[in-house]
């Protein structure tokens, strides 16, 4: 969050935003917004693949063939 933060605040004084059609193919702005690109990019794959982990773990210490307790059910 804090550095989307930054990103924001230290957008030159009459851009349109963070990618601005007019100045991104000046070669410095160009490599930065590859490299934030690419580091957003990485993140979303790390999150996603330990989501994935989780997601595996917590079925497979489910037991879907065991039977539950019914015995507050045999009343009626």
């Amino acid at each position: 969050m804090a550095w989307m933060i930054y990103e924001y605040v230290s957008v030159p004084q009459g851009n349109i935003g963070v990618y601005d059609p007019f100045q991104i193919y000046n070669r410095g702005q160009l490599k930065k917004h590859m490299r934030d690109c690419v580091i957003y990019l990485g993140w979303y794959l790390i999150a996603f693949f330990v989501y994935l982990y989780c997601l595996i773990i917590a079925m497979l210490n489910e037991n879907p063939l065991e039977k539950r307790d019914l015995s507050m059910f045999q009343e009626f």
